[in-house]
């Protein structure tokens, strides 16, 4: 029994080195400790040996592992957390025990567990441990930190990415999509441009993983977004659209999506935005407006 318990104590040392204690590592090593200690019992015990020491050592392994600061639990708990300082810290990003990504948003996290599974795998490890609020200090300079409201763990879970499964957020593709957009006849006014989308942070050509921006152009009509302002067109042949009615705290989840018009403030006449909020199903929220602009005035087209 020596050399087993020798190659099962060498095995998981491996394990944990490379990627922490889980509570099934924990287990493998109180099992192997216990084997070591009940060859060493039986090798000086050999005439005299009781044994109702084996079910009884087994019996006080099982019950110290399982409460107080050295449990299977805690110290996993411990052990993931500080895997996850360690990976962040490799890649530069956490400055103070705080995160430091560029936008301080979930869905660059997110992005970030989706292209290292190491990082992905010790969310989960910490959400199945129902630990995952020790990570509040580390995520408090994300702007939609899903440790700012009180929510539910399946709510946080979901906040990082992953399914109601447990399924890691998706890599995205090598490169980014292109903006797209299109150009139709809108009755009355000449042109509807679109689509588009409108965040808090700024503007993407395309519905996910696109980069966000201040400036977009497309099909010919320049965008600006600042603050709560959105702008279309060139210098002296511009409309413009006061966006605070969208950019506002996000309403309570469960709610259909709804379709927006706001006027220009040129005038009605000149141009119209249509912006759809999705379906406030989701968890959490999501205020990412799909946006689509009639245009009466060809002058707003770049020349």
């Amino acid at each position: 029994m020596i050399v087993p318990t020798i190659m099962l104590l060498s095995a998981v040392h491996q394990r944990i080195s490379a990627y922490g204690v889980t509570p099934e590592r924990y287990c493998l090593v109180l099992f192997a400790l216990w084997l070591a200690a009940l060859v060493a019992y039986l090798g000086a015990a050999r005439n005299s040996m009781d044994l109702r020491v084996i079910p009884a050592s087994l019996g006080i392994g099982l019950i110290l592992s399982s409460v107080g600061p050295w449990s299977a639990v805690a110290v996993s708990v411990r052990s993931q957390f500080a895997q996850l300082q360690q990976v962040l810290s490799e890649k530069h990003l956490l400055d103070e025990n705080r995160l430091r990504i560029d936008p301080p948003r979930m869905k660059t996290f997110q992005n970030l567990e989706a292209t290292n599974k190491r990082v992905a795998s010790i969310v989960k490890a910490l959400y199945d441990l129902d630990a995952l609020d020790l990570l509040a200090p580390m995520f408090a300079n994300v702007t939609d930190s899903p440790f700012v409201k009180p929510q539910d763990a399946e709510e946080r879970f979901a906040a990082f990415g992953f399914t109601r499964w447990g399924t890691p957020p998706e890599p995205p593709p090598k490169s980014s999509p292109s903006p797209v957009g299109i150009s139709i006849n809108a009755g009355n006014y000449s042109r509807m441009i679109g689509p588009f989308w409108i965040e808090q942070e700024g503007l993407e050509g395309c519905d996910a993983l696109c980069p966000m921006t201040s400036d977009l152009t497309i099909v010919g009509v320049p965008l600006a977004f600042s603050g709560t302002t959105l702008t279309a067109g060139t210098s002296g042949a511009t409309v413009s659209f006061d966006l605070s009615s969208l950019i506002k705290p996000k309403p309570a989840a469960g709610k259909p999506a709804s379709i927006i018009t706001l006027e220009a403030r040129e005038g009605r006449d000149r141009a119209l935005l249509i912006a759809v909020r999705p379906p406030l199903s989701t968890v959490p929220p999501d205020n990412h407006f799909t946006t689509w602009l009639l245009l009466k005035s060809p002058s707003v087209t770049a020349k």
